[in-house]
């Protein structure tokens, strides 16, 4: 085989390889943890923890509407039916639709790297954001973050096909895809050039995701009996004005987590108020980063949504439950990432903007919240700093450093993966 045969052979195997050297080093960093006693053995079936129970539930069973107790209508059937479908086949539980988690997860990362066309240390990195641990659970995480790839790489590449294909599957997967509409306006507003391609977008990719969820009301009713089930469950979806300061459940441990993506739906807002304001001036064509302006409003809805309908926590304060993993756990972070770390310039107006949305939202926070009473001064203050360093550290990773610190944050990003994906392995509410 000659040099040039083999450079492509190995380029190729990348595609394989690299994914499994993720793996691996999860795998080691797991096995030195339990070897110091720091976190429990666990087996692959404790991965059948909160949401995964009722993914699982209509798996076995169907859909099943409880007017009066919770049921499993609040959740979209295509990644369901996806784990019924391979039970069939291939008699797996857990253990399959896990695998099949982690094939889809990174095949999603593949198609983002080939289209933004980002380096395998930053594919590294990317994968290892530690919400990313809901890609090897029975979560819907894993199929939203493929056809959402999908989408985007349309987006990105003038492929209607593929956009149009992503935007029906993600839809058909998670309720999350109520965020695609006005993701969708805001996008067509800021490329604005020629009104008939302005309304003609805004309509093809705005009835896309509305029939997909039409659909699957239509599928919930034929199964049901119950017309918008979906909103006639007992789980809470009340609308309400937010109450600050804000907090999570689960204590430091998921607040610092929360808080993290709290910082990146606040800085997501800033620079599209930025971006919208160079455009007014005439000064920026945003044509040819639409999948990033349309990643940067979803990542900002997704904190909107969090404060209009987090509901309130007992000790007072809105809850941010869950918005590590409906912002963080998703394609659209990964390019919000990508987009910071290759398109702003870091400089000193920029650091400027960091540090005064994380003074923000550390004033936004409340420690006093739901099972806080555990943690003493000392604790609080360890994840005040940890949350802090976390914001600094993804600054680090900006081409400005020329990718010198990707490498030191891959690595803790890896260890807490690890440890928050045996916490949720434990029981413990992770999102």
């Amino acid at each position: 085989m000659n040099d040039d045969k083999l450079s492509r052979y190995f380029s190729k195997t990348k595609y394989f390889l690299i994914p499994c050297f993720h793996l691996g080093i999860l795998y080691l960093v797991y096995e030195l943890l339990v070897l110091g006693s720091y976190i429990p053995r666990v087996a692959i079936f404790h991965f059948k923890q909160w949401d995964a129970y009722w993914y699982s539930s209509i798996a076995e069973k169907g859909y099943q509407f409880s007017a009066t107790k919770l049921s499993n209508t609040a959740f979209f059937p295509l990644f369901p039916y996806i784990w019924k479908t391979l039970w069939k086949i291939t008699g797996a539980g857990v253990e399959g639709i896990c695998l099949y988690n982690v094939i889809i997860f990174f095949t999603g990362m593949l198609i983002l790297k080939e289209t933004f066309t980002f380096s395998w240390s930053y594919f590294l990195l990317f994968v290892s954001i530690p919400s990313c641990m809901f890609m090897y659970v029975p979560y819907s995480e894993a199929t939203f973050f493929f056809f959402s790839s999908l989408m985007l790489a349309g987006l990105k590449t003038n492929n209607i096909k593929m956009l149009i294909a992503g935007l029906f599957f993600a839809s058909f997967t998670r309720p999350s895809a109520a965020f695609f509409i006005p993701a969708i306006i805001g996008m067509e507003v800021l490329a604005f050039k020629n009104l008939r391609v302005f309304l003609k977008n805004i309509f093809i990719y705005s009835i896309t995701p509305l029939i997909a969820i039409l659909l699957t009301f239509f599928f919930q009713y034929k199964v049901t009996g119950v017309w918008l089930a979906f909103f006639k469950d007992s789980w809470k979806r009340e609308i309400q004005l937010p109450e600050f300061p804000l907090t999570s459940w689960g204590g430091l441990k998921i607040l610092w987590l929360d808080g993290l993506g709290l910082f990146f739906g606040v800085l997501a807002t800033v620079i599209l108020i930025i971006l919208l304001f160079r455009k007014l001036k005439g000064l920026l064509d945003l044509e040819n980063i639409k999948a990033e302006v349309f990643s940067l409003i979803y990542v900002m809805m997704a904190v909107v949504t969090i404060f209009l309908f987090g509901g309130k926590d007992v000790n007072g304060g809105t809850s941010l439950s869950s918005l590590n993993r409906f912002l963080m756990a998703t394609p659209y972070f990964t390019v919000v990432l990508y987009f910071l770390s290759h398109h702003i310039k870091l400089d000193f107006k920029a650091y400027i903007i960091y540090l005064a949305v994380a003074a923000l939202v550390f004033f936004l926070l409340n420690l006093q919240g739901t099972d806080y009473s555990e943690y003493t001064r000392q604790d609080k203050f360890f994840h005040g700093v940890l949350m802090f360093g976390f914001m600094l550290l993804f600054l680090s990773v900006s081409q400005r450093y020329k990718g010198r610190f990707v490498a030191m944050l891959y690595i803790i990003n890896v260890f807490i993966q690890v440890i928050i994906l045996c916490q949720f392995a434990s029981g413990k509410w992770i999102g």
